[in-house]
């Protein structure tokens, strides 16, 4: 937590707001953290923290997210998408702090 604090900190000092933050690391699935901040001329912009473990799972179930979110994907597609990500992210191990 300590680089996201720093990082965030770095950024609101540089007029960049935090409009949305999800801490991902509890359940199943995807694990990470997400902020959506936006400058001061209103751009908005996205950033993930990761462990070296979570960027991995990300990076290697980045195609199965990307047809997740098709409107083309079937349910039961959509529903084996879902197992197949989620046995991705089980083994990565929860950072210090990381949880609330």
């Amino acid at each position: 937590m300590a680089v996201r604090d720093a990082a965030l900190t770095i950024l609101q000092q540089h007029d960049v707001t935090v409009v949305e933050e999800r801490n991902r690391w509890r359940g199943p699935g995807y694990r990470g953290i997400n902020v959506r901040l936006a400058t001061r001329d209103h751009r908005r912009f996205e950033i993930q923290f990761h462990t070296p473990e979570s960027y991995a799972a990300n990076k290697a179930t980045r195609g199965q997210y990307e047809e997740r979110r098709l409107e083309t994907t079937s349910p039961k597609r959509r529903d084996e998408l879902d197992v197949a990500i989620d046995a991705a992210f089980d083994d990565v191990p929860i950072p210090p702090g990381a949880v609330p």
